[in-house]
């Protein structure tokens, strides 16, 4: 998932953009309706093999300044993601959430200015092993005291990455999050 700092109309917009610079409009039709987050995925996201990509971008109503973008990739469709914020001055927060019944649990957010990383933070199961990596400058959200754990594991979880959004006013456990007054814009592939 990712958060865009900026209104749904704006990143509309630069959705056509991106379109239509890299020749992609012929690949994915785009459609505008209410929120049906269920239309893009069900449960986790999809990982590995060549499935058709689907994405919704929708105002939350508890947040009309700006945009959630989900898509149906385990990566969040991370590429369409930069090239969305390579189009505007907003901020753009992407995260991955997951928990211990993952095979390979991460945690992880990237914050992107004019599609260029400002900073990223993760914790990961790589194999047998966490691994821990942090690259940018610290960020006034976060506390980097997180950190120094001993236990990688422990330095960016779940419940770390979610107070680091109260922070800067964004709460996914918030039922407000996931619904929208406006219609969504939903991306498919062809």
């Amino acid at each position: 998932m990712s958060v865009l700092q900026a209104p749904l109309e704006e990143m509309g917009g630069c959705l056509t953009e991106v379109l239509s610079e890299k020749s992609l409009t012929a690949r994915y039709a785009r459609s505008v309706g209410a929120l049906k987050l269920e239309s893009v995925y069900v449960g986790r996201p999809l990982s590995g093999g060549r499935r058709k990509l689907k994405a919704v971008m929708y105002c939350p109503s508890c947040l009309p300044s700006w945009t959630v973008f989900i898509a149906n990739s385990e990566d969040g469709w991370q590429t369409l993601v930069n090239c969305l914020s390579a189009k505007t001055d907003s901020n753009v927060i992407s995260i991955l959430l997951s928990d211990d019944s993952m095979e390979f649990p991460r945690n992880s957010f990237e914050l992107l200015r004019r599609g260029r990383t400002v900073r990223t933070v993760y914790s990961m199961l790589d194999g047998d092993r966490w691994e821990f990596f942090e690259k940018g400058e610290v960020q006034t959200f976060e506390d980097p005291a997180n950190y120094t754990k001993r236990k990688k594991r422990d330095r960016l979880d779940r419940m770390i990455v979610l107070r680091y959004l109260s922070r800067i006013g964004i709460d996914p456990t918030d039922e407000c999050f996931w619904a929208s007054d406006k219609n969504a814009a939903y991306l498919v592939e062809l």
